[in-house]
């Protein structure tokens, strides 16, 4: 199992993919509350996932608005 996280500035949005399957198994879009920082949405999105009855995922890919230092494996900015 694979889990697809998008945190946007208004709305987070939650996969889960089997496989190399291109369609989800489940989505859920729920709402970012970004005034409330950041250690809540990522809090949300992970009881989302524990919802859906997911144990540990193979991987877990996180797409986030802002600057990423690869090198160091750090965010920059938001």
């Amino acid at each position: 199992m694979k889990i697809a996280i998008d945190m946007g500035g208004t709305r987070i949005k939650i996969a889960c993919y089997e496989g190399n399957a291109s369609k989800p198994l489940w989505y859920e879009n729920i709402p970012a509350y970004s005034n409330r920082g950041i250690l809540q949405a990522l809090e949300r999105a992970e009881q989302v996932v524990r919802d859906h009855g997911c144990g540990t995922p193979e991987c877990v890919g996180i797409a986030t608005p802002g600057i990423v230092d690869s090198a160091r494996c750090r965010v920059t900015f938001i």
